[in-house]
């Protein structure tokens, strides 16, 4: 399978997990500050670099500090989101 093929796969699967979180009546937060400048790629999510503390999963919300991305979006034993997670702006917009 191309690598075309297993990203559209993925990108299918993300956008599902989205519409049904719409549809739950829980929306994904938004991304509070200018992205411009991130390239999401396969190999590199700049998000990362703030929200990528997994010591911080679960802590309650502090003003002008970033959250840590939530356990179900990381490879479980890794410290690399998962392949449905990794394009953040799938579900998260500013």
């Amino acid at each position: 399978m191309s690598k075309f093929t297993v990203s559209c796969v993925v990108a299918a699967a993300s956008m599902m997990i989205c519409a049904a979180a719409q549809a739950a009546g829980g929306m994904p937060s938004k991304i509070p500050h200018p992205i411009d400048a991130y390239k999401i790629t396969d190999a590199n999510n700049p998000c990362i670099m703030c929200h990528g503390d997994q010591s911080k999963m679960g802590a309650a919300k502090v003003k002008g500090q970033p959250m840590a991305m939530p356990a179900d979006h990381w490879v479980k034993g890794e410290k690399k989101a998962d392949a449905m997670h990794n394009n953040c702006t799938m579900c998260h917009k500013n």
